[in-house]
């Protein structure tokens, strides 16, 4: 069976996805994982419209999620940002091996900072220092909420993180 025809079917009716679309608000931009087990829209119940998702392997940092983000808060209006990297994540695993060399100087800190701690607590220190990097990232604007947390695959939940902690 080839792709299209196996999508063809389960796409959603455009009457039906343009309803939804025109009836929804942007609420926030989840920048996460490219792991086929997040869905950000199924996580959070949203409907389409609803969340601007930005995904990459391992929820990298670099100039082209920061790019994204600027378009959204200043030609969309967003106000809110999680950062939701995920527990058991195979690129992270990939990403800190020392044949991995990455250009960009916040992917290097991120990176940094997982290979520095503890492994019971990386994950979550690595949401929060990406985090602050995005709130530093978006700091020319005001009013525009961080927030941090861990997708758990497993447990099917998130763990939201405090800024402070």
């Amino acid at each position: 069976m080839k792709i299209k025809d196996y999508f063809h079917d389960k796409n959603l009716a455009f009457q039906s996805l343009q309803k939804t679309s025109q009836n929804s608000e942007l609420k926030a931009c989840i920048v996460t994982c490219a792991d086929p087990r997040l869905s950000p829209e199924i996580i959070f119940n949203s409907p389409i419209g609803e969340l601007a998702v930005i995904r990459n392997a391992g929820a990298l940092l670099n100039e082209n999620v920061f790019e994204s983000l600027h378009f959204l808060v200043e030609g969309l209006g967003l106000n809110a940002v999680i950062y939701l990297p995920h527990k058991d994540c195979k690129a992270l695993e990939n990403a800190i091996s020392p044949q991995q060399n990455f250009e960009s100087k916040t992917t290097r800190n991120l990176l940094k900072r997982l290979k520095e701690t503890p492994c019971s607590d990386a994950i979550e220190e690595y949401a929060k220092f990406g985090a602050k990097e995005i709130k530093k990232s978006l700091s020319q604007f005001q009013n525009i909420e961080v927030l941090a947390g861990v997708y758990d695959p497993h447990a099917k939940s998130v763990l939201w993180l405090d800024e402070e902690t």
